[in-house]
């Protein structure tokens, strides 16, 4: 075992990253392994003081002999580096490492057992290794706890099950798996031994693959234009906010009754700490705002020249200044919400107020200058989700209150870093009752500009139309859906499914799934016509795609479908209408899920009826004859299957039948499935295997979304798997709606419905008021 440049990495070695917040033991990793070939304890065990180092590893299994190249990266809460510098670093060594062919054999993601709580840098450093990896490479990726001697068994298994259950739970569910370094040279060999062996067994190329080296080599975007820059410039706009609240309050406390010489030194450290703290943050921020390519950063160390230093932090003024900096909105590619989230959320770095219990608000109460009522709100809403009764009680809200709420419950599900994802399912499922029982959608979905003839569709049906349009420079699918003005009960019910459709798809952000743009009133006075906005897919839905290319691979579609169905699931949604025609195919030939209800609900004129072509060709046994009448995951799951038969038979399933009361009565009468006998050989042994474990009669032995992936990964693929689209997720995502949110009415609407009042339009506590008391109400 030996330390080596990155250079003398080749394209054979098994190349496995070592990752985890900073002291989670990988010093410790690399000291056994150390140890184990005869070193003396502690030699060269310097690793994570800001560098990435890499290790050279001779490995021995099963009579091979090759070599493991071990690469420590450096935490996201590096005393040594901001995180900015990090993960230019990061960005880097993975883009250049990339371009030379070397893709990852495994990721090992360490985290402390001994650590009794999940919060603050460990959550941050946590999603932020969920932005850089990308569900793809997560069959690679082992999550080891350390620090095993510094708890006790019983202790250890209970904070295990805890993060497998909530922390590592999304991840886990794309194929992770966990271990446990018990601190010796043997487990660290076990642990190397687990992801070497499962590169033999996949057979599936993409695994090795990080969606920043996509991003960055596959789609060209700069390393602050990534899901994971995104995701940091969030988290750092939120502690520069945080911080500078910190250093108000710290000086106030100066210039008030310092009775002790040693008081007041202590004051002053504190305060310079959280100045170099401040710095740090605004450092970051500036970096990631500054569109460049990498190979103009040379923070860490290089023979490349520095870059000037940062000026000092702006002052703390109670206003601030007209000139002061502000925090420039990026001109690059956006990941869905991420950009948005930026221009929603009022609390960028200038707009930090006094403390409220020292300050005087100013006297626009719309301004959204209100951090502390913000995190305040936050606070609020989250005690509020533990019951039912209050959690009502915010879903039925009318009027301005209901649409200021809609708008700040889609601020919190933009923004990413005050929820735990528990919190963020059960917000998104409380925003879709809101905007279900008020009729009203979130004002930032709103988008202006769209350019469309909406004289020429170029499809019509029950739907609506369908016409081709263009936003922003780009072709976009305009879908233009006319609500009926009579205000009979079946109208009513549509505007407010169609509501809660729009409010759920515009929060679902994955790689298969269709991206939601905005909705766009064409005529602002007539709100009955409304148009959903999405890209255009040139290629159609998959029925389309592939009567025009037969010969398509049909496996890495499949493939698709159920990485978008898992992360629906993953969400606690059911799709409820899977089938070939709501299966979009992009310009990267990659499968996208598309219409989650919407084409059901937004009709002028709805059929009570199913036709023969209608969903009960792929409606699951428990539907169609009404002993579980409600659409569950395990109903997704057999028109799963039916979308595969749609892939190999090209036929509609239970085409045999002529009216849907003929398949009705054939699952009364025993278990019919689409698929004939002399159908069989048209389809691959493998997903014939599937689509039967798919159509099991009982919904609870039909397999879930991780189960189907594993077993699609033992499939042979019919050739080359496609690669990463290079269109349509490489989209622009515009700003839709810069909506300022009045916080005042937001914070006293939840407090009066955390006491069990009725009574809205209550003012947040302003100067002089006695908030000590207020808070204590809210406990």
């Amino acid at each position: 075992m030996k330390k080596i440049l990155t250079e003398n990495i080749t394209s054979t070695d098994r190349v496995i990253a070592v990752m985890g917040p900073t002291d989670s033991g990988q010093s410790n990793f690399i000291d056994a392994l150390w140890k184990g070939f005869g070193f003396p304890p502690g030699y060269q065990k310097n690793t994570c003081a800001g560098e990435i180092e890499c290790f050279l590893v001779g490995h021995h299994q099963n009579g091979h002999n090759f070599r493991i190249v071990l690469v420590v990266i450096p935490g996201f809460d590096n005393p040594h580096r901001n995180d900015a510098e990090v993960l230019i670093m990061m960005s880097d060594w993975f883009e250049n490492t990339y371009r030379r062919g070397i893709k990852m054999t495994g990721i090992l993601y360490l985290q402390r057992i001994s650590d009794n709580r999940m919060s603050g840098v460990l959550l941050r450093n946590l999603r932020m290794f969920g932005e850089l990896c990308g569900d793809r490479i997560m069959p690679r990726v082992l999550f080891v706890t350390t620090m095993w001697n510094q708890v006790d068994e019983t202790t250890g298994k209970h904070r295990e099950r805890e993060l497998k259950g909530r922390f590592w739970k999304d991840m886990l569910a794309w194929g992770a798996r966990s271990a446990r370094f018990r601190d010796d040279y043997k487990s660290a060999q076990d642990i190397l031994d687990l992801l070497v062996a499962h590169k033999r067994r996949s057979s599936s190329k993409r695994y090795g693959i990080l969606l920043l080296q996509e991003e960055m080599v596959d789609l060209g975007k700069l390393w602050n234009e990534t899901h994971a820059a995104h995701m940091l410039r969030e988290f750092l706009l939120n502690l520069s906010a945080e911080q500078k609240i910190s250093l108000k309050r710290l000086q106030r406390l100066k210039e008030g009754n310092i009775t002790t010489s040693q008081l007041l030194h202590a004051l002053q450290e504190e305060e310079r700490r959280a100045w170099e703290e401040y710095r740090r943050s605004l450092d970051g921020i500036r970096a990631l705002e500054i569109s460049r390519p990498l190979s103009t950063y040379t923070s860490f160390p290089s023979t490349k020249p520095s870059p000037p230093p940062s000026p000092p932090p702006p002052p703390l003024e109670s206003s601030p200044p007209p000139s002061s900096p502000q925090v420039r909105e990026p001109s690059s590619t956006f990941p869905p919400f991420s950009q948005e989230a930026l221009h929603s959320t009022q609390i960028q770095l200038d707009d930090v107020s006094e403390d409220p219990a020292t300050s005087t608000q100013p006297d626009d109460k719309s301004s959204g200058k209100y951090p502390d009522i913000y995190y305040q709100s936050i606070d609020l809403v989250s005690k509020l989700l533990s019951s039912h009764t209050r959690r009502g009680m915010i879903a039925d809200l009318k009027g301005d209150e209901a649409q200021c709420m809609v708008n700040f419950l889609h601020q919190l599900l933009c923004y990413q870093n005050p929820l735990d994802p528990n919190d963020r399912r059960d917000i998104l499922s409380l925003l879709c009752r809101l905007t279900q029982s008020s009729q009203m959608i979130p004002e930032q979905c709103k988008i202006t500009g769209v350019i469309c003839d909406l004289h020429n569709p170029i499809n019509e049906g029950g739907y609506g139309r369908i016409y081709m349009g263009d936003y922003r420079n780009q072709i976009v699918c305009v879908k233009m859906a006319r609500i009926a003005q009579a205000q009979s009960n079946e109208n009513m019910l549509k505007t407010k499914v169609q509501a809660r459709e729009l409010s759920l798809w515009t929060h679902l952000s994955h790689r298969n799934v269709l991206p939601f743009y905005g909705v766009y009133f064409p005529q602002p006075d007539a709100p009955q016509t409304i148009c959903i906005i999405s890209p255009w897919m040139q290629n159609g839905d998959l029925k389309q795609y592939l009567d025009a290319h037969p010969n398509a691979p049909k496996i890495p579609l499949i493939v698709d479908i159920i990485t978008g169905l898992q992360y629906i699931h993953n969400m606690n949604i059911v799709h409820a209408d899977l089938k070939a025609n709501n299966v979009l195919v992009s310009p990267g030939k990659r499968a996208l899920l598309a219409d989650f209800g919407i084409s059901r609900v937004c009709l002028s004129q709805v059929s009570t009826s199913v036709g023969i072509g209608g969903a009960a060709s792929w409606m699951a046994p428990e539907l169609l004859i009404g002993n579980l009448p409600s659409v569950t995951m395990s109903s997704d799951i057999w028109s799963f299957g039916c979308v595969c038969y749609e892939m190999f038979i090209r036929k509609r399933p239970y085409h045999y039948y002529e009216q849907p009361t003929q398949l009705i009565i054939a699952f009364f009468n025993g278990h019919p499935t689409p698929l004939q006998l002399e159908e069989e050989i048209l389809v691959d042994p493998g997903i014939l295997t599937l689509m039967k474990l798919c159509w099991e009669r009982d919904p609870a032995q039909r397999p879930d979304c991780a189960r189907i992936q594993t077993l699609l990964s033992q499939t042979p693929k019919t050739s080359d798997e496609n690669e990463p689209d290079d269109s349509t997720f490489s989209q622009i995502w515009r700003a839709r709606h810069n909506v300022k949110i009045d916080y005042q009415l937001v914070y006293g609407t939840l407090c009066y419905i955390h006491r069990g009042q009725a009574a809205m339009n209550v003012e947040a506590p302003s100067k002089g008021e006695d908030e000590s008391a207020t808070h204590a109400s809210l406990a």
